[in-house]
Protein backbone atom coordinates (compact mmCIF):
# COMPACT_ATOMS: atom_id res chain seq x y z
CA UNK A 1 0.00 0.00 0.00
CA UNK A 2 1.81 3.28 -1.14
CA UNK A 3 1.89 6.24 1.20
CA UNK A 4 -1.27 8.40 -0.22
CA UNK A 5 -3.69 5.31 -0.12
CA UNK A 6 -2.56 4.68 3.78
CA UNK A 7 -3.85 8.61 4.05
CA UNK A 8 -7.16 7.80 2.50
CA UNK A 9 -7.85 4.76 4.52
CA UNK A 10 -6.77 6.63 8.04
CA UNK A 11 -8.34 9.51 7.15
CA UNK A 12 -11.68 7.33 6.46
CA UNK A 13 -11.30 5.48 9.26
CA UNK A 14 -11.50 9.04 11.41
CA UNK A 15 -14.11 10.18 9.59
CA UNK A 16 -15.61 6.45 10.70
CA UNK A 17 -15.23 7.25 14.61
CA UNK A 18 -16.27 10.88 14.47
CA UNK A 19 -19.27 11.41 16.76
CA UNK A 20 -22.83 12.47 15.93
CA UNK A 21 -24.68 14.24 17.65
CA UNK A 22 -28.61 15.15 17.65
CA UNK A 23 -29.47 18.80 18.79
CA UNK A 24 -33.13 19.80 20.59
CA UNK A 25 -34.56 22.90 21.38
CA UNK A 26 -37.40 23.83 23.67
CA UNK A 27 -41.14 25.12 21.54
CA UNK A 28 -44.05 27.45 22.78
CA UNK A 29 -46.57 25.02 23.62
CA UNK A 30 -49.19 28.02 24.31
CA UNK A 31 -51.74 29.77 21.91
CA UNK A 32 -51.97 33.47 20.97
CA UNK A 33 -54.42 35.30 22.96
CA UNK A 34 -56.16 38.91 22.92
CA UNK A 35 -55.40 39.71 26.26
CA UNK A 36 -53.03 42.89 26.67
CA UNK A 37 -51.15 44.87 29.59
CA UNK A 38 -50.57 48.63 29.62
CA UNK A 39 -47.32 47.38 31.19
CA UNK A 40 -44.24 46.44 29.48
CA UNK A 41 -43.04 42.96 30.57
CA UNK A 42 -39.31 41.59 30.73
CA UNK A 43 -37.69 38.33 31.84
CA UNK A 44 -34.43 37.83 34.25
CA UNK A 45 -32.73 35.21 32.80
CA UNK A 46 -33.37 31.62 34.91
CA UNK A 47 -30.96 30.25 37.53
CA UNK A 48 -30.08 26.60 36.55
CA UNK A 49 -28.41 24.20 38.48
CA UNK A 50 -25.27 23.51 37.32
CA UNK A 51 -25.41 19.82 36.81
CA UNK A 52 -28.51 20.89 34.43
CA UNK A 53 -26.56 23.33 32.55
CA UNK A 54 -24.87 21.33 30.11
CA UNK A 55 -24.68 21.01 26.50
CA UNK A 56 -25.94 17.26 27.05
CA UNK A 57 -29.47 16.86 27.53
CA UNK A 58 -29.47 15.85 31.54
CA UNK A 59 -31.88 15.09 33.91
CA UNK A 60 -31.92 13.09 36.88
CA UNK A 61 -34.24 10.39 38.64
CA UNK A 62 -35.69 12.37 41.27
CA UNK A 63 -33.29 11.36 44.32
CA UNK A 64 -29.35 11.15 43.57
CA UNK A 65 -28.98 10.06 40.09
CA UNK A 66 -28.08 12.36 37.23
CA UNK A 67 -28.51 11.02 33.63
CA UNK A 68 -26.72 12.50 29.95
CA UNK A 69 -27.96 12.16 27.00
CA UNK A 70 -24.19 11.71 25.57
CA UNK A 71 -24.69 12.32 21.68
CA UNK A 72 -27.88 14.67 22.73
CA UNK A 73 -26.92 18.09 22.67
CA UNK A 74 -28.96 21.13 23.16
CA UNK A 75 -28.90 23.73 20.37
CA UNK A 76 -27.41 26.39 22.70
CA UNK A 77 -27.29 26.60 26.61
CA UNK A 78 -30.30 25.24 28.70
CA UNK A 79 -30.36 28.43 30.20
CA UNK A 80 -31.04 30.66 26.93
CA UNK A 81 -33.52 28.10 25.76
CA UNK A 82 -35.33 28.25 28.99
CA UNK A 83 -35.31 32.09 28.42
CA UNK A 84 -35.88 31.72 25.06
CA UNK A 85 -39.13 29.71 25.32
CA UNK A 86 -40.89 31.65 28.53
CA UNK A 87 -40.57 34.73 26.29
CA UNK A 88 -42.43 33.00 23.49
CA UNK A 89 -44.99 31.78 25.95
CA UNK A 90 -45.81 35.04 27.68
CA UNK A 91 -45.64 36.69 24.79
CA UNK A 92 -47.52 34.85 22.82
CA UNK A 93 -50.50 35.12 26.00
CA UNK A 94 -50.06 38.75 26.13
CA UNK A 95 -51.51 39.57 22.80
CA UNK A 96 -48.07 39.49 21.40
CA UNK A 97 -46.41 42.04 23.28
CA UNK A 98 -42.65 41.82 23.34
CA UNK A 99 -41.51 40.42 26.02
CA UNK A 100 -37.67 41.05 26.74
CA UNK A 101 -34.84 39.14 28.31
CA UNK A 102 -32.42 40.67 30.50
CA UNK A 103 -30.14 42.21 31.50
CA UNK A 104 -31.36 45.80 31.17
CA UNK A 105 -29.60 49.60 31.83
CA UNK A 106 -31.47 52.85 33.22
CA UNK A 107 -34.87 53.33 31.96
CA UNK A 108 -34.97 50.04 29.65
CA UNK A 109 -35.52 48.09 32.77
CA UNK A 110 -39.56 46.87 32.23
CA UNK A 111 -42.27 47.94 34.60
CA UNK A 112 -42.75 43.86 35.69
CA UNK A 113 -39.75 41.68 35.19
CA UNK A 114 -40.51 37.77 35.78
CA UNK A 115 -38.06 35.63 37.54
CA UNK A 116 -37.13 32.13 37.41
CA UNK A 117 -35.44 29.51 39.14
CA UNK A 118 -35.14 25.68 38.11
CA UNK A 119 -34.31 23.80 40.70
CA UNK A 120 -34.78 20.19 39.44
CA UNK A 121 -35.81 18.02 36.30
CA UNK A 122 -36.85 14.66 36.63
CA UNK A 123 -37.71 11.97 33.79
CA UNK A 124 -38.76 8.64 34.88
CA UNK A 125 -40.50 6.78 31.83
CA UNK A 126 -42.57 9.15 30.20
CA UNK A 127 -43.31 11.61 32.94
CA UNK A 128 -41.27 14.85 33.07
CA UNK A 129 -41.07 16.80 36.25
CA UNK A 130 -39.84 20.26 36.48
CA UNK A 131 -39.89 21.78 39.60
CA UNK A 132 -38.93 25.56 39.87
CA UNK A 133 -39.69 28.97 41.75
CA UNK A 134 -40.66 32.21 39.87
CA UNK A 135 -41.52 35.70 41.27
CA UNK A 136 -42.91 39.36 39.80
CA UNK A 137 -40.94 42.27 40.54
CA UNK A 138 -41.91 45.74 40.00
CA UNK A 139 -39.12 48.67 38.12
CA UNK A 140 -37.65 48.99 41.78
CA UNK A 141 -36.99 45.45 41.98
CA UNK A 142 -40.16 44.93 44.67
CA UNK A 143 -41.83 41.32 44.74
CA UNK A 144 -45.32 42.16 43.80
CA UNK A 145 -46.24 38.15 43.57
CA UNK A 146 -44.36 35.11 43.69
CA UNK A 147 -44.99 31.19 43.45
CA UNK A 148 -44.80 28.61 46.39
CA UNK A 149 -41.53 27.68 47.54
CA UNK A 150 -41.06 24.71 45.18
CA UNK A 151 -43.65 23.93 42.69
CA UNK A 152 -43.98 20.49 40.05
CA UNK A 153 -45.19 20.73 36.71
CA UNK A 154 -45.87 17.87 35.45
CA UNK A 155 -45.51 16.58 31.89
CA UNK A 156 -46.69 13.32 29.87
CA UNK A 157 -45.43 12.40 26.54
CA UNK A 158 -45.60 9.67 24.56
CA UNK A 159 -42.63 9.50 22.27
CA UNK A 160 -40.62 6.39 22.20
CA UNK A 161 -37.25 8.74 21.75
CA UNK A 162 -35.52 9.37 25.56
CA UNK A 163 -34.47 12.65 24.45
CA UNK A 164 -37.51 14.13 22.44
CA UNK A 165 -39.20 13.19 25.48
CA UNK A 166 -37.22 15.85 27.75
CA UNK A 167 -37.52 18.08 25.17
CA UNK A 168 -41.22 17.92 24.72
CA UNK A 169 -41.73 17.41 28.65
CA UNK A 170 -39.80 20.26 29.38
CA UNK A 171 -41.60 22.76 26.79
CA UNK A 172 -45.15 21.54 28.09
CA UNK A 173 -43.93 22.26 32.04
CA UNK A 174 -43.02 25.97 30.95
CA UNK A 175 -46.18 26.09 29.13
CA UNK A 176 -47.87 25.75 32.34
CA UNK A 177 -45.38 27.66 34.86
CA UNK A 178 -46.14 30.52 31.74
CA UNK A 179 -49.73 30.01 32.31
CA UNK A 180 -49.33 30.63 36.15
CA UNK A 181 -47.18 33.62 35.73
CA UNK A 182 -49.32 35.51 33.34
CA UNK A 183 -52.21 35.07 35.69
CA UNK A 184 -50.22 36.83 38.26
CA UNK A 185 -49.48 39.54 35.47
CA UNK A 186 -52.66 40.24 35.04
CA UNK A 187 -53.85 40.57 38.27
CA UNK A 188 -51.41 43.11 38.71
CA UNK A 189 -52.74 44.85 35.79
CA UNK A 190 -55.81 44.89 37.01
CA UNK A 191 -54.85 46.32 40.44
CA UNK A 192 -52.99 49.48 39.00
CA UNK A 193 -56.02 49.91 36.90
CA UNK A 194 -58.32 49.95 39.43
CA UNK A 195 -56.13 51.70 42.09
CA UNK A 196 -55.97 54.34 38.57
CA UNK A 197 -59.73 54.65 38.26
CA UNK A 198 -59.95 55.36 41.91
CA UNK A 199 -57.45 58.02 41.82
CA UNK A 200 -59.19 61.34 42.85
Amino acid sequence: MNYRAALILIAAMLAGCATSYDYYKLKTEVPLTAFQVQQSVGLIPADIPGWLNDARLSWSDGEVKVFRAENDRWGTDLGQEVDRTLSENLSQQLGGAAVTIGPWFGDQRPDLAVKVDLDNLVMVDKVVEVTARWKLLNKKGKILVQSDEQVIWIAETESQEQSLRLALGISQALAGMSADIVEAVRNVAATKLTDKKMEP
